[in-house]
């Protein structure tokens, strides 16, 4: 079962400089941009600029695209390359810590002000497998259904929708990380802004994972850091239902690995136009390494969090849990004291993985990075309590056009809170991104 934190949670060792000296020692490999203006709010951007023939001939990349994402940025997302002088997210002056700044945001979960407040239009929809997700739309579905969401006994819960004359307006599919859902706060500040800030007619739609917002959980599959196949449905459902419309997409945390893994299976084949990932831990293994250490954040908030989180999950669906032909030790899953007790009693194998160590190294999204050829932003803190530096995959996004990686000095896990009055930073390049793209 995955644990990033959820809003319903240090630093690596490696130095601040370590990427931007790593980049300039090495002048044999694809160029890369490296943008920083304050030593402290500096944004960092890294990113593959076009290679020569020669460089081309020299090594096997990613297939050049038409446009690189480090050209998109530089043309298009001032928030992120103000005028070719860098640009800087300046944190919150009392949330300057990474951990103050992930559970800031977990403290926000159920808050509603002007720019989170939202009613979704919900969409059940059934899985291959027997499953069922929940699709959670803002404003509306393109053309404005306004009948019920179908029965997810019905094997045709998606055929309402195929009808002629949906408008052709972009889709942006929000992916939540592990015990999220589209209630929490970051989540619906996305649909806000994309939907009143983002391409015109833009939609979001939040796919919750099984179980989730209010969402039955109907067979033994829990959720998993490397499970891809609900998205990818998802995004043949959309593709299929709506041809005219730009699909883009957003993960947060496990959700971003999902998305990550997701693109690079894909590779060429890919029905999403654009991508964005915020906090994706890439490897799955250095996540737990960073979470299993001693110290009191991670003693006292992060890691009974996370198991509690999980435990409430196994209590609600123990009898769906129970009902394969494997049994679990419900009393040992009920006083596992580490989301990685859980993983091993649980969801490595449940999953299919003969051991947790096996879940954790096939899970991670690292290694598919470079598959990618869709255009991605991937953002990332040098701060995560959870996601350390070592475990972001650099060398393949310096080596990848189709994709960009923006590390920043603060921001959290998931927190990137900004300003005076505590606003997330991000939503400017996200909008500025999907709106060059979608």
């Amino acid at each position: 079962m995955g644990s990033s934190i959820s809003t319903t949670g240090m630093s690596s060792s490696l130095p601040a400089a370590f990427i931007s000296e790593k980049l300039s020692k090495d002048k044999n490999r694809p160029s890369a941009s490296t943008v920083t203006s304050k030593k402290h709010f500096g944004i960092e951007l890294i990113s593959s600029q076009p290679q020569t023939p020669e460089e081309k001939k020299t090594e096997e990349i990613a297939e050049e695209p038409k446009m690189s994402v480090d050209h998109i940025i530089k043309t298009a997302c001032p928030s992120l390359f103000g005028n070719g002088q860098g640009a800087r997210m300046m944190p919150t002056p009392f949330l300057l810590d990474g951990r103050v700044q992930t559970m800031y945001l977990v403290m926000q979960a159920r808050k509603r002000d002007k720019y989170t407040d939202i009613q979704y239009d919900r969409q059940l929809m059934d899985m291959s497998d027997g499953g069922l997700v929940s699709l959670d739309w803002y404003p509306q579905r393109p053309a404005g259904h306004a009948e019920e969401a179908p029965s997810y006994y019905s094997s045709t819960s998606t055929g309402s929708h195929t009808q002629m004359g949906l408008a052709a307006v972009p889709i942006v599919v929000a992916i939540p990380g592990s015990m999220g859902s589209s209630s929490e706060y970051h989540i619906r500040n996305l649909a806000k802004t994309l939907a009143s800030r983002g391409p015109p007619g833009c939609r979001v739609v939040v796919l919750n994972h099984r179980g989730f917002a209010r969402t039955p959980c109907l067979t033994t599959r829990v959720q998993s850091f490397g499970f891809t196949d609900d998205l990818r449905q998802v995004v043949e459902y959309l593709s299929a239902t709506y041809p005219d419309s730009p699909l883009g997409a957003v993960g947060y945390s496990m959700g971003g690995n999902i998305l990550t893994k997701y693109l690079g299976e894909q590779s060429s084949d890919c029905k999403l136009s654009a991508a964005v990932t915020v906090c994706c831990p890439y490897d799955v293994t250095k996540l737990y390494d960073t979470i299993g250490k001693s110290t009191l954040f991670n003693n006292r908030v992060l890691r009974p969090r996370l198991t509690k989180s999980a435990k409430w999950f196994i209590k609600r669906y123990e009898d769906v849990i129970q009902s394969g032909k494997t049994k679990y030790d419900i009393d040992a899953l009920l006083s596992a004291k580490t989301p990685s007790e859980i993983d091993t009693l649980l969801t490595a194998p449940i999953s299919g993985y003969e051991s947790c160590e096996q879940y954790y190294r096939e899970s991670s999204s690292g290694p598919f990075v470079a598959r990618i050829k869709t255009p991605l932003l991937a953002l990332n803190s040098r701060d995560d309590p959870m996601v350390p530096l070592d475990a972001i995959p650099v060398e393949s996004f310096r080596n990848n056009p189709n994709t960009a990686l923006v590390l920043l000095k603060h921001g959290g896990h998931l927190g990137f809170f900004s300003g005076i009055v505590p606003r997330i930073w991000y939503m400017d390049p996200v909008v500025q991104f999907f709106s060059a793209l979608l």
